[in-house]
C-alpha cells in the first residue's frame, strides 16, 4: 500500500537526477530502440537500490508505452501477441510470487545469461537460414514465461522480447508496433502488484509528476531516430545493444 506523504522522506538529488536520465531514456527506447531499455535499470542502480528503482521506473515506462502505442499501434502483429498471452501471464504470476524475496545480484546474472543465450540463438538462426526458430510452441512458452517473470522482477523483458520479435521476421515498423502494445499491456498489469508490494511510494509519485516531461522529449528524439536508421542497421543495433546490455547485467 502507498504510504501517506508525511511519512516518506524526499528523494535525494542523486536519485532525482537518475530518474530524470531514466525518464529521457524511456522515451527514446519506447519510440526508437526498445532493447536498449535494459540499460535503464543500470542507470537507476547507480542512484538507489534496485528493488526501489523497479517501482520508481514503472510509472515512466507506462507513459512511454502509451506514446509508443499512439505512434505505432497500426503496425502491431495482433496474432503474435495473442499467442503470447498465456506464457507471459504465467511468467508474471511467477515473478509476482517471488518478487519479495529474490536476490538482486542473482536475478541480474540469470537474466543476463538468458539474454546472451538468445542473442546466440538469433545468430545461429541467421547462419542456418531460419532453421532455428523461437516461434516453435515449446520455445514460445519458455521465452514468454521468462519474459513475464523478468518484467515482473526487474522491468527487464525488453531484450528477451526484442530477440523473439526480431526472429519472427518483423520489419522495424511491425517490430515497434508489436512491442509497444505488448509492453503497455504488461506494464499496466503490474501497477496493482507493485502498489500492493509497496514498491510505488509517494516520493516516486512526486518525482514522476516533476520529471515525466523528460519522457516526451526522449520520445521525440527516438521517433526521429527510427525514421532515420535503415532496417539492416536497426537489426544489427538490436543484436549488439542487447548483447552489451546483457553483459552489463552480469558485470554491475
Amino acid at each position: 500500500m502507498v504510504c501517506p506523504p508525511e511519512t516518506e522522506p524526499a528523494l535525494s538529488a542523486l536519485a532525482l537526477f537518475g530518474l530524470g536520465v531514466a525518464a529521457l531514456l524511456v522515451g527514446f527506447v519506447k519510440t526508437g530502440l526498445p532493447p536498449l531499455g535494459i540499460l535503464i535499470p543500470v542507470v537507476l542502480a547507480l542512484s538507489f537500490p534496485t528493488r526501489e528503482s523497479v517501482g520508481a521506473l514503472l510509472l515512466f515506462l507506462v507513459v512511454g508505452d502509451v506514446l509508443a502505442v499512439v505512434f505505432y499501434r497500426r503496425n502491431a502483429e495482433w496474432g503474435e501477441l495473442a499467442r503470447l498471452i498465456l506464457p507471459v501471464a504465467c511468467g508474471l504470476a511467477l515473478g509476482a510470487v517471488v518478487l519479495g524475496s529474490v536476490d538482486d545480484r542473482m536475478l541480474r546474472v540469470v537474466i543476463g545469461s538468458l539474454v546472451l543465450g538468445l542473442v546466440v540463438l538469433e545468430l545461429l538462426r541467421i547462419c542456418y537460414a531460419g532453421e532455428v526458430r523461437v516461434q516453435q510452441p515449446v520455445l514460445r512458452l519458455g521465452l514468454g514465461t521468462a519474459a513475464g517473470a523478468a518484467t515482473a522482477l526487474a522491468n527487464a523483458a525488453g531484450p528477451i522480447m526484442g530477440i523473439y520479435f526480431l526472429s519472427s521476421g518483423l520489419d522495424k515498423a511491425r517490430f515497434m508496433g508489436t512491442t509497444a502494445v505488448f509492453f503497455l499491456a504488461v506494464n499496466v498489469s503490474k501497477l496493482p502488484v507493485y502498489v500492493a508490494l509497496d514498491m510505488i511510494r509517494w516520493p516516486y509519485v512526486r518525482a514522476f509528476a516533476l520529471l515525466f516531461p523528460m519522457v516526451l522529449i526522449g520520445a521525440w528524439v527516438g521517433r526521429s531516430f527510427l525514421a532515420w536508421i535503415p532496417q539492416e542497421a536497426f537489426r544489427a543495433a538490436v543484436l549488439v545493444l542487447t548483447a552489451a546490455a546483457s553483459l552489463s547485467l552480469l558485470v554491475f
